[in-house]
């Protein structure tokens, strides 16, 4: 994230050279900012120390969530201030962790693993919002929307949950998605495209639930209502 926000803070300056400070300002405020990051780390520091106890998770969290916050304050003192959140989903069912486990389950700790990240987020954004004026946001829970679907999969028009439609080996999640991969016929009907990532049927239920969706999907308003 700190290179998109140094990239932003230049795209600031020139905005502020064409239109004026406060068109710049305007313009900005009223932009809606789309910030979906965590899941590389989460899974990351996951793969690589293993099943740790919790004190290991929550010192890691506090860690990310301490560097979302710099961030954030830094967009919002280039005039951002609608922020729209997307939280971490099903990381511990992605096709590339169901290949490495004996018969092909979730890793659940991992998934919990999202759900403490996501609630640390809220809270985050509870407390930057009463603090910096003016800051509205959207939390979209990926979790939640990701569970539903996978409890549910024929409400939303899928069939095959574990196996990417795009990759090679066990659940074509033990190799990516490149030019001699095994690509499926049907990918509308698959949860996700390759070992890490949904489809594009998927990602169009999420984004459904983010922008009009219960309260179960976002909050405290919908991206809907924040772009209003």
């Amino acid at each position: 994230m700190t290179q998109q926000v140094h990239d932003f803070s230049i795209v600031v300056s020139n905005l502020t050279a064409h239109m004026g400070q406060a068109s710049a300002h305007r313009l900005l405020s009223e932009s809606l900012f789309l910030i979906s990051t965590g899941s590389n780390d989460v899974y990351a520091d996951f793969a690589y120390f293993g099943l740790q106890d919790n004190a290991h998770k929550d010192t890691y969290i506090a860690f990310l969530i301490s560097k979302y916050e710099v961030h954030l304050k830094k967009l919002y003192g280039l005039g951002a201030r609608k922020f729209g959140i997307v939280g971490l989903g099903l990381i511990g069912c992605v096709p590339a962790v169901r290949a490495n486990t004996p018969s092909g389950e979730c890793i659940e700790d991992l998934n919990v693993y999202a759900q403490k990240f996501n609630q640390a987020a809220k809270a985050l954004l509870r407390r930057l919002s009463s603090s910096l004026e003016g800051t509205k946001y959207s939390f979209g829970d990926s979790h939640n929307v990701a569970s539903d679907i996978v409890n549910h999969p024929h409400l939303y028009g899928l069939k095959e949950l574990k196996s990417a439609c795009c990759g090679g080996g066990k659940f074509n999640g033990e190799i990516p998605c490149i030019p001699s991969a095994r690509y499926c016929m049907n990918r509308d009907q698959y949860l996700f495209w390759d070992l890490f990532h949904p489809t594009q049927a998927t990602h169009k239920l999420i984004a459904q639930a983010f922008y009009a969706g219960s309260s179960r999907y976002v909050g405290p308003v919908t991206f809907k209502q924040l772009t209003a």
